[in-house]
């Protein structure tokens, strides 16, 4: 499926996440347009269906591409400050428990501003930027042309929502690039609140930090955001992902039963067709140029889709290096409580506390996490009573508060009290990091892949 040059265009990340919000608070989304600039190949194609909220897919790529610089860069940002305060050249915090709250703050400035600043000049497509939105001549090229967008494309984004596999756009922009990157495909499938998840649970834990550091006169004010902020949120994210869950249900039923005509496309379901343009029509022809016929595409869909969503959504999404992603906050708090160690016995129990904030981080949370994610789909059947279901997901989520709670003590104990030595944290801290290290691997490696 070839295409004339100028027709095939592509939207840089940086302008995306810089004017899109802009422009859609004023309704004129299709002005990204003028942003994009013709490209022979193009990095990533971004498929959506526009049933799906468009803040979530704009906090989906936030995430997903400025979540592991902004990460990098505070942490960076926390060594430095951890090594001045070691200098005596940063002054001590005064207003709470720990001496030192550089690692933290400093962290979270420069994650927040890497989030907001960082520039990613990788072009992408995105349908309201790369095709003129209102010229039906040039709308009507750029459909016909979307095949060749997605062979020239090096990988595939989803941004799924329960209604992508019953939408004929969505639906072929899979199909045609699986079937035009037969051995090379990269697909990344995005649910829809992913980012959401994730970016939250690092607000939560910066909230949580900073609190840490405020000292016994807010006491009060941390049990009451824990009680009437932190775990209703916390029985509202596992609520939510027993639904998620049953989302991919329902897309698996959809996959297996999937037909030309049955699949909704957006000009039929309003009866309104621009000059006479049916986006039916238009994917008719692409897919008799592409698949030869509607059967051997459909035959295809049923064959592929199921397989390439399932796997992505009910594991890859949740990749051990996104489960970190969101509790690295974790990881500054640890760092300025080992800075804050004065003493005789300072050096090594400084090492101890860090190496205790690398066990944590990136391992005793990712696997709790990973295991509510597991407890969760077990339980994902809805209740025909609302109370009695978002009874279960509290319950879901409290026994794994005391679990995470439990291996945390357990963590606390072999550090500072297995071995009986006046040097036993060191050699603790080491049986905690191996044995962790071991647990994690296992868990991720021999822990039944979701189906």
């Amino acid at each position: 499926m070839k295409a004339l040059p100028e027709i095939l265009r592509g939207l840089r990340i940086c302008d995306f996440l810089r004017y899109a919000p802009w422009f859609w608070w004023r309704r004129e989304l299709w002005k990204l347009y003028y942003l994009a600039e013709p490209f022979d190949t193009l990095e990533e194609f971004w498929s959506h269906s526009w049933r799906l909220a468009a803040w979530t897919k704009y906090v989906n790529v936030l995430f997903l591409k400025h979540a592991f610089p902004a990460s990098l860069v505070g942490l960076i940002c926390a060594t430095v400050a951890y090594a001045l305060f070691l200098m005596e050249r940063l002054p001590k915090w005064t207003h709470g428990p720990y001496a030192c709250s550089w690692c933290s703050f400093s962290a979270a400035g420069a994650y927040v501003l890497t989030m907001l600043f960082c520039r990613r000049y990788t072009h992408v497509f995105l349908d309201v930027a790369c095709i003129k939105q209102d010229d039906p001549v040039l709308k009507a090229q750029g459909l016909l042309s979307l095949g060749a967008w997605l062979k020239r494309s090096k990988s595939l984004v989803i941004l799924w929502d329960p209604s992508f596999s019953s939408r004929l756009w969505c639906v072929f922009e899979l199909g045609a690039y699986l079937h035009s990157h037969p051995k090379d495909s990269k697909l990344t499938v995005a649910p829809p609140l992913q980012g959401a998840i994730c970016l939250g649970t690092q607000i939560g834990m910066a909230a949580t930090l900073t609190l840490s550091h405020l000292g016994k006169g807010f006491e009060m004010v941390k049990v009451v955001l824990l009680f009437t902020v932190l775990l209703p949120c916390g029985i509202l994210l596992t609520h939510g992902l027993r639904a998620y869950w049953r989302s991919i249900d329902v897309m698996k039923r959809q996959a297996s039963s999937f037909t030309f005509e049955q699949a909704t496309c957006d000009c039929c379901e309003r009866g309104r067709h621009e000059r006479g343009l049916c986006d039916r029509d238009i994917i008719g022809r692409c897919v008799i140029a592409w698949f030869g016929s509607i059967g051997a595409f459909e035959s295809r869909v049923r064959m592929e889709m199921e397989v390439a969503l399932a796997h992505q959504l009910a594991n890859a999404a949740f990749a051990y290096h996104r489960l970190v992603l969101a509790v690295m906050p974790w990881l500054w708090l640890q760092m300025d409580l080992s800075a804050s160690h004065v003493g005789e016995s300072s050096d090594w129990t400084r090492w101890v506390e860090l190496s205790r904030a690398v066990t944590l981080v990136f391992g005793i949370y990712p696997c709790t996490m990973k295991l509510l994610c597991q407890t969760t789909f077990l339980l994902r059947a809805k209740h025909c009573s609302t109370c009695v279901d978002m009874l279960l997901s509290a319950v879901a989520l409290v026994s794994h508060l005391w679990a995470a709670s439990g291996l945390i003590t357990l963590e606390e104990y072999v550090v500072w009290f297995l071995v009986g030595h006046p040097y036993g944290p060191i050699f603790g801290g080491l049986i905690s990091w191996s044995m962790w290290s071991i647990v994690t691997l296992l868990l991720w490696k021999c822990l039944p892949v979701l189906h």
